[in-house]
């Protein structure tokens, strides 16, 4: 559609031609690889030409014999029209998914949400546990499309098992990567917040987090009391996502009139600041 997004002007006027798509799509599972104790990439060929998702969108992907389930795009192979997803296991459906071979067909609708991608010459993403996911198509997707732009990411989880590959692909979209644990194999010892804290912040013009709602929270707490930092914070927010077409209601943003499905499930911090 654009190879540049130049400014945000120029972003807006692209967001308002994007047209959920509603139908269902086939794809097919060509690769699949554990990154880490918790964690797995799954990549998957779509069967059909639909365009090309913009972060932080995401997809309703179909288990057969399962469910749809909310799956945030992490990398997005254009030339091959090939999409990834990472996947935790946690319930009966993801835990079905990852047991899966190459090979099998599924099927998905999407691209949902709003993409999101504030225009900025040095970038902070930060990503907590499968958070990752967003930020990943957030790198990939600056690295390409804008060649000043200077990316560094903050990747944490509780445990350095956890860590896993991670940064051995991030590493091809970012300047920098530091990783956070309780483990001193990590570049910082402890929790996000506790990274965040030691980081100089007003040298980027754009910060991006995505995670759970406790390290969106505690990132509000610190970014808030300064007008200008919270300018430069944008969120991505999780919640329970059933139809992700707006119909529903389930995922509305608990003390406003948004839902993540259709408003997100990216947000401009200053936004959330009295409903997070």
């Amino acid at each position: 559609m654009v190879k540049k997004l130049k400014n945000t002007l120029q972003y807006n006027a692209i967001s308002q031609r994007l047209i959920p798509r509603y139908k269902y799509t086939s794809l097919k599972l060509i690769d699949k690889e554990k990154l880490s104790q918790t964690l797995y990439l799954m990549r998957f060929k779509v069967l059909e030409n639909i365009g090309k998702p913009f972060p932080p969108q995401f997809i309703m992907l179909w288990v057969p014999g399962y469910e749809a389930i909310p799956m945030s795009v992490a990398l997005f192979d254009e030339d091959n029209n090939a999409l990834s997803i990472v996947v935790k296991p946690v319930g009966p459906t993801t835990n079905y998914l990852v047991s899966l071979e190459p090979g099998i067909f599924m099927g998905m609708y999407g691209y949902l949400g709003k993409p999101c991608i504030p225009h900025g010459k040095k970038y902070l993403l930060i990503g907590g546990g499968s958070g990752i996911a967003p930020i990943m198509h957030y790198a990939q997707y600056i690295s390409n499309h804008n060649e000043s732009g200077i990316i560094d990411i903050l990747y944490g989880c509780w445990k350095y098992e956890e860590i896993g590959k991670i940064p051995l692909i991030l590493q091809n979209y970012c300047s920098t990567i530091k990783t956070v644990c309780f483990s001193d194999h990590c570049d910082y010892q402890g929790t996000l917040i506790d990274a965040l804290i030691k980081t100089d912040l007003k040298l980027y013009d754009i910060i991006i987090i995505a995670g759970p709602p406790g390290l969106l929270e505690n990132a509000l707490k610190i970014v808030k009391m300064d007008e200008d930092l919270l300018a430069r914070v944008f969120l991505v927010v999780e919640s329970m996502v059933k139809c992700g077409v707006g119909f529903c209601g389930e995922c509305i943003i608990k003390g406003t009139n948004k839902l993540l499905c259709v408003d997100g499930p990216c947000f401009p911090a200053k936004e959330l600041l009295y409903v997070i």
